[in-house]
């Protein structure tokens, strides 16, 4: 059985330094690999000025990252090269096709499940997967910005027609 682990972008400083956010994405991606023998991890993150104007995509720190802590290169497919969520999916869903998977894994933050449930059920088009949610410690007013930002951007894909599965 092959899983695949989508490792969904986080921020990343103008030196490529990771973020609190995609550190705690990208160990709870570790975690589900070393759950599954034999499966891939494909990390997703491109360039946009809320996350990462560095000159690498941020897919390629995240893969050093994983590198760094013993994954071998052959378990890390390219890196899909998004700007937002609706990429990650979309972008996503293409890398996977003609790739024999039997599980999918998205890994992201707790406060963006619901939106990447929204998004990948849409771009996976009733495949089945399972989200796996990093449950990051940060303050309760940041909490709260980042959980209200999340129900804006549902209820604008909402407005668009996108719809949860």
């Amino acid at each position: 059985m092959q899983a695949v682990i989508i490792v969904l972008g986080a921020a990343n400083d103008a030196r490529g330094n990771l973020s609190a956010s995609a550190l705690a994405r990208l160990d709870r991606g570790l975690e589900e690999f070393r759950r599954r023998p034999g499966s891939l991890l494909l990390p997703t993150g491109g360039f946009g000025g809320h996350f990462n104007t560095s000159p690498r995509p941020h897919a390629d720190y995240a893969r050093d990252y994983l590198l760094g802590r013993g994954v071998p290169e052959d378990r890390i497919l390219p890196g899909v090269e998004s700007a937002n969520t609706v990429e990650d999916a979309f972008l996503s869903a293409k890398a996977l096709h003609g790739i024999a998977v039997d599980e999918i894994v998205v890994v992201t933050s707790d406060y963006h499940g619901p939106r990447a449930e929204l998004l990948f059920s849409k771009a996976f088009d009733g495949k089945p997967f399972t989200l796996s949610l990093a449950d990051e410690e940060i303050p309760p007013a940041e909490r709260a910005l980042r959980e209200t930002q999340e129900r804006r951007a549902i209820e604008s894909l909402r407005a668009q027609g996108i719809k949860f599965r």
